[in-house]
């Protein structure tokens, strides 16, 4: 017995953008997002592993996402998204 695919045959699932290589204006960019491990996190905001965890559960911060049994990392996205929102400091409130 044939099974039919859900989807037609003439409709792709997913293409990706044409481009002919080396025509100006045509450059495509993707972008891979990457898991960070706490540690990683850690390092890229200076903030403690106390103040990590502090900070997700009072909402200040991306969740963590799942990605195996006893395993959590963040998406690079989020937490770079979560960096550029944060207000820039004032000078007479910067404490040298």
């Amino acid at each position: 017995m044939k099974v039919k695919p859900s989807v037609p045959e003439t409709q792709p699932v997913y293409t990706l953008p044409k481009t002919i290589a080396g025509e100006k204006g045509n450059t495509v960019t993707t972008t891979v997002d990457q898991y960070l491990s706490k540690k990683q996190v850690v390092k890229m905001t200076s903030y403690s592993a106390t103040s990590l965890w502090r900070a997700y559960r009072a909402g200040l911060m991306p969740a963590p996402r799942q990605i195996g049994i006893g395993r959590i990392a963040w998406l690079r996205s989020k937490i770079e998204a979560w960096m550029m929102s944060r207000p820039l400091a004032i000078k007479s409130e910067v404490v040298l």
